[in-house]
């Protein structure tokens, strides 16, 4: 039973690899066609080093100034101030904000 459970995990880890790996990146789409319109929405997010993490999206409103719902920054704060020997906690290096 542990060998079954042992290989059915593995191939799903496999396959599930497979999709990510051949993934495209995507676009937004409006209305069925391709948003070209819109270039100052973005994702804000964590680089882990071996995988980034999207935490919330929000726009651009000026060349230096990022608006966010406030749930996002709440969470990102609080990963701020954990512990540095917390697994979860980060430092500003570690967020970034993608177009």
């Amino acid at each position: 039973m542990k060998k079954k459970v042992m290989t059915l995990l593995t191939s799903l880890i496999i396959a599930t690899s497979m999709v990510l790996a051949t993934a495209l990146p995507v676009g937004a789409i409006s209305n069925g066609s391709e948003d070209t319109t819109h270039e100052n929405v973005g994702a804000v997010g964590i680089d882990y080093g071996e995988y980034f993490l999207v935490v919330g999206s929000g726009t651009l409103i000026s060349g230096d100034t990022f608006l966010t719902a406030g749930h996002v920054t709440a969470y990102l704060q609080a990963l701020l101030n954990l512990p540095g020997e917390d697994d979860r906690h980060i430092d500003l290096n570690q967020i970034f904000i993608s177009f």
